[in-house]
């Protein structure tokens, strides 16, 4: 079977298998926009996890872990540990405010300082980049999917896309969450897991007479520590901070249990970012010691594939696809919550639960 054949097949029954789950868990969970949006504020620290490392672990990140680590040896670490910094920083100074606020949306709890006017505002800049980052997340992971099953890559970007929609639709962030745990599991198991231990039986430890100098010095490779212009150490750390700031990431906080779930989730979001950039980084140390001469760094990921098994090969392109949907659906219900709190509600001034429902499906 061809590595297309593999891929197309595992991705089938795979986006089958995440509409099915997305069903039932809308069927089992979600009677009102409340719980589409925020599952009723019920996730445990376990699913707070999966759902924060869910964001981390996307279509664009996960090839540029390896290309960081591929540039610049265990230093590349940072650009996956930057985040759980920004995580860090963010639960100690908002993420706890946000829970205990009851808002819905960050643009609701923006009107308790700036007034209605503020929240419409900072309203449309969410949803702008909300669109955005779905659009870099669809284009980036589609243009890799198209070149391994050889077809376009708009024909690919639906293929991700309108799956995506449908368990959105089905389950909202319940579906989500459900579908996330599924989905950061075969990404762990495949790409951080099974890819570095492969590399690691069959080649060895990289030969660091081969790499660049300072590759293993630890902890900032061979990336620079402070400078303006990326990358480095400290402009990753800035990025981060910007993005734990956005729409999915206040979806998260006030989904939970309480003030106290989101210390517990987001703290060992952290941890396993740290673990995870790590073993990203050291499958883009392979990556130098087997392909060294790339002219483009960015094809580093689609590079080192050439070197693993077929079935594995068609594993990690699959993992692609999976981290990609397991981002883009919180953006999708981010924006959403956007939609129906600060258009439907504010001023629609719709109170109906059900009729909510349905907007928040159809948006």
């Amino acid at each position: 079977m061809t590595q297309a054949a593999w891929l197309l097949s595992f991705t089938v029954v795979y986006i089958i298998a995440m509409i099915g789950l997305s069903w039932w868990a809308g069927k089992r969970f979600v009677e009102n926009e409340g719980e589409f949006m925020l599952g009723g504020r019920q996730f445990n620290s376990f699913l707070s996890i999966v759902g924060l490392v869910s964001i981390l672990v996307s279509g664009g990140w996960l090839p540029a872990i390896v290309l960081y680590g591929y540039l610049f040896g265990v230093g590349g670490t940072w650009f996956y540990f930057s985040w759980g910094i920004a995580l860090l920083v963010t639960m100690l100074l908002w993420a706890g405010f946000w829970r205990a606020s009851g808002a819905y949306t960050p643009s609701e709890w923006f009107e308790y300082r700036y007034g209605r006017v503020g929240r419409l505002a900072i309203s449309v800049v969410i949803l702008l980049a909300v669109l955005a980052i779905i659009g870099w997340q669809w284009v980036g992971s589609g243009a890799a999917v198209a070149g391994a099953l050889g077809i376009s890559p708009n024909q690919a970007i639906l293929l991700i896309g309108i799956p995506v929609i449908i368990y959105v639709v089905l389950g909202g962030i319940w579906g989500a969450t459900l579908t996330d745990l599924v989905q950061f599991s075969w990404v762990l198991l495949v790409n951080f897991l099974a890819i570095p231990a492969y590399l690691l039986i069959q080649y060895g430890l990289p030969d660091r007479a081969t790499l660049p100098d300072g590759f293993y010095s630890v902890p900032f490779g061979a990336m620079p520590v402070l400078q303006l212009t990326l990358p480095s150490v400290f402009t990753f750390i800035l990025l981060q901070m910007s993005i734990a700031n956005q729409a999915p990431y206040f979806a998260r906080a006030a989904s939970t249990i309480s003030r106290r779930t989101i210390t517990i989730a987001w703290t060992w979001a952290c941890i396993i970012a740290l673990l995870t950039g790590f073993a990203g980084s050291l499958t883009g140390i392979y990556a130098r010691t087997l392909v060294p001469d790339l002219s483009n760094p960015e094809l580093a990921f689609g590079a080192l594939l050439d070197f693993l098994p077929l079935p594995l090969t068609a594993l990690a392109l699959a993992g692609l696809i999976a981290a990609t949907m397991s981002t883009v659906d919180i953006y999708l219900v981010s924006g959403v919550n956007q939609l129906i709190r600060d258009v439907a509600q504010l001023l629609l001034h719709m109170r109906d639960t059900q009729q909510l429902l349905r907007y928040a499906r159809w948006a």
